[in-house]
């Protein structure tokens, strides 16, 4: 997780200060501390709450927030070509005509339907219970962050002239 804050942190999504890295030690010590953190807030308040209860599902959380970006995977050739073009040379292979990121996109997609499907009514016990209670959280977490995005935007935008959405409109160089 401290990898996230990291890359959050050079998308300016976040403060610059999780991307430090200490010259000593060449890790990101702010990164590791906070998630360290975070970490041990969320450990007290599952143990002395029942808020438990409300992350209970959060492999359907992350099932739920991981296939967007496979399935862009998987249509990255289509959608955009001209990203699809520059990116390296690996990306752009292709297995009987048909470009690698759909076909790892496409595959993984299918799997995380299978996954949330088993999560959810299978085996629910493996996935945490499906109440309208965790339903409202999972919601809450996804669409909380589409309103910090336009936020975050906006800040840099008026603060320092720079605009994050630019970070999101190509692949980077390999």
């Amino acid at each position: 997780m401290s990898r996230t804050y990291f890359y959050w942190a050079f998308d300016r999504i976040i403060p610059s200060k999780f991307a430090s890295v200490n010259s000593r030690t060449k890790t990101p010590v702010f990164s590791l501390v906070f998630y360290g953190c975070v970490v041990e807030a969320v450990l007290f308040v599952a143990v002395y709450s029942n808020i438990l209860s409300w992350i209970a599902n959060l492999m359907v959380l992350m099932i739920v927030g991981f296939t967007p970006a496979m399935i862009s995977a998987a249509l990255l050739a289509y959608r955009r070509r001209d990203i699809f073009e520059k990116a390296p040379g690996w990306v752009q292979r292709r297995v009987a005509g048909i470009p690698v990121p759909t076909i790892t996109g496409g595959i993984n997609s299918c799997f995380m339907v299978a996954l949330f499907i088993l999560a959810v009514a299978v085996f629910p016990s493996f996935g945490g219970p499906t109440t309208p209670v965790n339903v409202a959280f999972m919601l809450f977490c996804i669409f909380v962050t589409i309103p910090w995005y336009y936020f975050v935007r906006w800040y840099h935008l008026k603060k320092e002239g720079i605009d994050v959405s630019w970070a999101f409109q190509q692949v980077p160089p390999a």
